[in-house]
């Protein structure tokens, strides 16, 4: 079944789409969110390298998980493991760049850069605004109007909330 031209994403909205707004980036920012919420009581760099082990281990269990799926006769072509392993590191890299900004103001917090308190807050509260400017991104790709990627994007903020409130109340 193929999509009608009218919605296949074009230019800009597909490098959007493709680059950006992906299923691991989504991923990614949920988890570092998570870890935040359930380390609320932690020091700031305890945090971050929970945070960042985490992505790390995530991406490369999802890349190994990739790379054995896609390893063999793919759409009749042979690939290799070398461009299997490839292929998934570059389909994964979601897991990595999704917590980027959280990363970031972490890391402020831990070398003092800006409190601690207001670091772990900001963090958080960016890894919401990162899933509400995907959920928004989605809507464009789309081509809904301007308010519907919004709703969307506050939808989608929402749910990444209550994934992040689930996970702190059952760590």
């Amino acid at each position: 079944m193929s999509t009608p031209n009218a919605l296949r994403p074009r230019g800009l909205r597909l490098l959007a789409r493709n680059e950006y707004v992906t299923a691991e980036a989504i991923y990614g920012t949920l988890l570092i969110c998570a870890v935040l919420a359930a380390a609320d009581d932690e020091p700031e760099s305890e945090v971050l390298i929970t945070g960042v082990a985490a992505s790390f281990v995530f991406w490369f269990a999802h890349a190994f998980a990739i790379t054995i799926t896609r390893r063999g006769v793919v759409d009749g072509r042979r690939v290799g493991l070398r461009g299997a392993s490839l292929d998934a590191a570059y389909h994964s890299a979601g897991f990595l760049t999704g917590p980027i900004i959280p990363i970031l103001i972490l890391t402020a917090g831990t070398f003092d850069v800006i409190d601690g308190t207001v670091a772990y807050w900001a963090a958080l509260s960016s890894g919401v605004a990162v899933l509400v400017a995907m959920g928004i991104v989605a809507g464009w790709e789309l081509g809904l109007r301007w308010y519907r990627c919004v709703l969307g994007g506050i939808a989608t903020g929402l749910v990444g909330l209550v994934i992040i409130t689930l996970k702190a109340i059952f760590d």
